[in-house]
């Protein structure tokens, strides 16, 4: 007779539970883990089931909060109106929403950084001055940067869900700009890089030494961006709690075959997924309503490279290198 299994911790004490078909096919499974590397169909597998588990969430639980919220905010009739009774409709979220945009938008492109990062040591004071010095000049300078923090500041408000995505935007062409007061210790910095050429316009001393005016171009350069994301691109684990905390994180796209091949898909995988015409994903019940749904016809066009495809970009926790520990990797897919 085999010793049965105390129950796991949170059952009554002294209860026991025996060993059953279930626990012995449990077991065998448990045996047969992989062990070493993720083989690649057991990523595409995997994304697969977290992406699906995803939209399911997203589309049947989400979006349709959402899409009620933004009737809320039009003020439109709700539908369950009778004949004979009044009509009035009371405009409170939409006034609510539109008193707040104000004092959101003024505290992030005011005066005041954007940004105020708190130095811990006396010495990192400078530092800490400049880094929200340049945080904030990434936020505001960027392309159309009040029409997206608008966007995602309504969002949020609005849809009870509001997105910004930042990256790395990379340059092939070279660009020229001048700089005024460098040090010659500064002026070594561009020595060390083999992308940046600086001509010296103008000197002048100073206390303490000279300051040199360049003129520096450089090449293949890059900067950061960001842009508020539409709520229902957006796909995250239906556990999650953060961002950072999701199994899943994934934007969701629609792309032309065209900017697919650009960014380095094979012409020959991609165009097999957009010859079903138009883009009826889960986003379409949320578009319909906010009036920026594709028309079903989007590849009726005779140029393949113009037909669009469904494009999702992953960032997942999987163990792929085989050390049982799952980290966060990102991942391309159509």
């Amino acid at each position: 007779m085999e010793v049965p299994d105390f129950t796991a911790p949170g059952a009554p004490v002294g209860s026991i539970r025996y060993p059953d078909e279930d626990d012995l096919k449990l077991k065998r499974d448990t045996d047969s883990i992989r062990s070493g590397p993720m083989p690649k169909e057991d990523i595409e597998s995997a994304l697969q089931m977290l992406g699906k588990q995803a939209e399911d969430y997203i589309d049947t639980e989400l979006a349709p909060a959402r899409v009620d919220a933004l009737k809320y905010f039009k003020g439109g009739p709700l539908g369950n109106e009778e004949e004979g009774r009044s009509q009035v409709v009371v405009s409170t979220v939409r006034d609510a929403i539109l008193g707040m945009e104000p004092a959101l938008l003024r505290g992030s492109f005011g005066p005041e950084p954007m940004v105020a990062l708190q130095p811990t040591r006396a010495d990192l004071v400078d530092a800490a001055e400049q880094q929200s010095d340049y945080l904030s000049y990434l936020y505001r300078e960027a392309p159309n940067a009040l029409l997206n923090a608008k966007a995602f500041i309504w969002d949020g408000l609005c849809l009870r869900n509001g997105f910004a995505k930042a990256w790395w935007e990379r340059y092939e062409q070279a660009y020229t700009y001048t700089q005024t007061g460098l040090t010659a210790d500064q002026l070594k910095f561009y020595d060390r890089d083999d992308r940046v050429t600086y001509t010296v316009t103008g000197e002048s001393e100073v206390e303490g030494g000279t300051l040199y005016d360049c003129s520096v171009t450089r090449q293949g350069h890059g900067r950061v961006l960001w842009g508020a994301v539409p709520p229902e691109e957006v796909l995250f684990s239906r556990d999650a709690r953060t961002l950072d905390e999701a199994v899943l994180v994934a934007h969701r796209q629609s792309r032309t075959v065209g900017e697919c091949v650009a960014d380095g898909f094979a012409y020959a995988d991609v165009i097999d997924y957009a010859k079903a015409p138009g883009d009826q994903t889960g986003v379409a019940q949320e578009r319909q309503v906010t009036g920026t749904l594709d028309q079903p016809n989007g590849n009726a066009t005779s140029d393949p490279s113009l037909w669009r495809v469904p494009f999702y970009e992953i960032y997942a926790r999987l163990d792929e290198d085989g050390d049982h520990i799952a980290e966060r990797r990102r991942y391309y897919a159509v």
